[in-house]
């Protein structure tokens, strides 16, 4: 396995606004699609600055949206 490593770069688990910014970017969505899970586009733009937290729908919203664990949108 140490070989293994050494060999192929080992891809960082994102989580939290770097994961929901990535998705975002994979999925050539912009912050107004996610609207109907936070509220507003202030709203979404306020979590993608790091102004603001996810609350505990947020994340759950997210996860059903992107069908992942909320685990990976808490910090």
């Amino acid at each position: 396995m140490y070989d293994y490593e050494n060999q192929h770069e080992v891809i960082p688990t994102l989580k939290g606004v770097v994961l929901l910014k990535a998705l975002l970017e994979e999925s050539s969505l912009q912050p107004q699609d996610l609207v109907p899970i936070c509220g507003s586009e202030s709203r979404v733009l306020d979590i993608l600055d790091g102004e603001s937290q996810l609350t505990e729908n947020e994340i759950k919203g997210l996860a059903d949206f992107f069908k992942m664990s909320p685990k990976y949108f808490s910090k």
